[in-house]
């Protein structure tokens, strides 16, 4: 039994989801969950739909109607009118979608978004599920928040693996003897039944879930590229690819921010020495990189990871305290519950630097929460350079003529925030 996940690339069109029935058609006489993105940048979309409706602005519907003419003009492309069926299906939940718009509830950001951006998945999905059945393939159509259950800490939920397993052996290993089943990435549901979400790029860690409640052979995640490199080869030419990957090397190059797998991917398929097979959806006959409980990086080659949009925060107290340990508490216990992730941090006598993914509405919270005690600086608009297996050769090639703001090396990974 294996568990497939496809990305918002790789089913962006018409021809795009084509190219996806021709993969899963290869398979179709194997056990096989398969685990769908938002169609392309619907994610994006969406958010931006919600931020529209947020801050009132009239707008949003139109939003809406651009969103709803993408997904059915993909419809048309596939069916050519010749499914109604299908049509009414796709209406329908864009009926429940904009439901939400109607209520006017604005207080709760985050219950908001998970209950709309994660919509994404579910047009995607059903669009997907209806055109393999259309050409042939035994497909059955789940929805994922009925098994992946979660807490209520909504825009990146924390999954309750043994309710969610529960769910996944009650129904899913009898319905994979007959068909092809086709779920959701990136959603769930808490006990109170409202939707979650896993955070975004989030449809890998959902692919490892119901591999590792499934006890699958592996998992395929299928991408753009020819499996995991060690740079994107959209900002740096002569990449090189991994054959073969360990554990350890693939959860230490997500966490620095390598966009080819979510952060959470690995450990529930480490749990059950579940190999992860990153695959070309472009060449599917290539070999791609397998990721599995065997130390293969030997060459050391050095991974280079490049990270948009982000922004420096100093935070310092506002009587000329050290930061010290008491302050550290302080700072970090705000940090956490504004959910603002660290991605490099610096600490000197007077000041705590810390460098995170740039977001208003986060950083703004974390200061009103600071501010009786602290003073908070930010520096927006940078880019952070991760190099790991780092060489000076290396170093001055991806550092030279650029204006250097922070580094740090601590081990075999050099870090450089740069303007």
């Amino acid at each position: 039994m294996k568990v497939f996940k496809f990305g918002g690339a790789s089913v962006k069109d018409a021809e795009a989801i084509r190219n996806v029935a021709r993969i899963i058609k290869m398979y179709e006489n194997d056990q096989l969950l398969v685990v769908i993105s938002a169609m392309g940048k619907t994610t994006n979309a969406l958010e931006n739909i919600l931020t529209q409706f947020i801050n009132d602005n009239a707008a949003y519907a139109e939003s809406i109607a651009a969103l709803k003419k993408f997904h059915f003009n993909i419809l048309e492309e596939l069916y050519q009118g010749e499914d109604p069926s299908a049509y009414h299906q796709l209406e329908d939940l864009f009926l429940q979608f904009e439901w939400f718009f109607e209520l006017g509830e604005k207080d709760n950001y985050d219950f908001l978004y998970d209950q709309i951006v994660g919509f994404g998945e579910i047009f995607s999905t059903k669009i997907i599920a209806t055109y393999l059945q259309s050409v042939g393939i035994k497909a059955k159509w789940l929805d994922a928040r009925n098994f992946i259950i979660t807490n209520d800490n909504y825009r990146e939920a924390a999954i309750d693996f043994k309710l969610t397993e529960s769910m996944v052996q009650r129904k899913i290993p009898d319905l994979l003897s007959d068909e092809i089943i086709i779920t959701q990435g990136f959603i769930g549901k808490n006990r109170q039944g409202h939707a979650t979400t896993l955070g975004r790029e989030g449809s890998d860690f959902t692919a490892a879930i119901f591999a590792w409640a499934l006890n699958a052979q592996e998992v395929d995640i299928w991408k753009d590229v020819p499996g995991i490199l060690n740079a994107d080869p959209k900002k740096f030419s002569d990449t090189i690819l991994f054959e073969e990957l360990s554990y350890r090397d693939a959860v230490e190059m997500s966490y620095y921010g390598a966009s080819v797998l979510h952060p959470k991917t690995m450990q529930p398929l480490q749990n059950r020495n579940i190999p992860l097979h990153v695959r070309s959806f472009v060449k599917p006959e290539e070999s791609g990189t397998m990721i599995f409980d065997r130390a293969i990086n030997k060459q050391h080659i050095p991974v280079i990871i490049a990270k948009e949009n982000q922004c420096l925060v100093h935070v310092a107290s506002n009587n000329f305290d050290f930061i010290a340990e008491r302050n550290l508490s302080r700072i970090f216990q705000a940090i956490a519950q504004n959910r603002v992730k660290i991605n490099l941090m610096r600490n000197s006598a007077m000041r705590f630097t810390f460098c995170t993914d740039f977001d208003e509405r986060k950083l703004n919270a974390l200061k009103t929460e600071l501010e009786p005690e602290f003073v908070l600086e930010t520096e927006p608009g940078l880019r952070l350079l991760t190099i790991r297996n780092a060489t000076d050769e290396y170093i001055d090639k991806l550092t030279d003529n650029q204006e250097l703001i922070l580094e740090q090396k601590i081990e075999h990974v050099a870090q450089f925030v740069l303007q």
